[in-house]
């Protein structure tokens, strides 16, 4: 589950690369799998590495595109994630 993916991502040293992290939406989680919220409060909320959830980025009816490589912000507080689509 998703737990254990963040640890792998802690464990291999990723986590400690990172400036930010957004998640998409979860649907269908086994009943015994543990709250995402608890999850993504467990890895993200001391750390200081903004992280944000529920995008639609698959998984949903609305599947929005992730435009690889380009340079995005996000704002953890607000939840939106903005890119930069200049090239240069």
């Amino acid at each position: 589950g998703l737990a254990r993916e963040f640890l792998h991502l802690k464990l291999a040293g990723i986590l400690g690369q990172v400036a930010g992290v957004v998640i998409g939406e979860f649907q269908d989680l086994k009943e015994n799998e543990p709250n995402v919220e608890d999850v993504i409060q467990e890895y993200f909320a001391d750390c200081g590495i903004p992280c944000i959830y529920g995008y639609p980025f698959s998984h949903g009816p609305v599947v929005a595109p992730i435009p690889l490589g380009a340079m995005c912000s996000i704002d953890a507080d607000s939840g939106i994630i903005s890119f930069d689509f200049t090239m240069g």
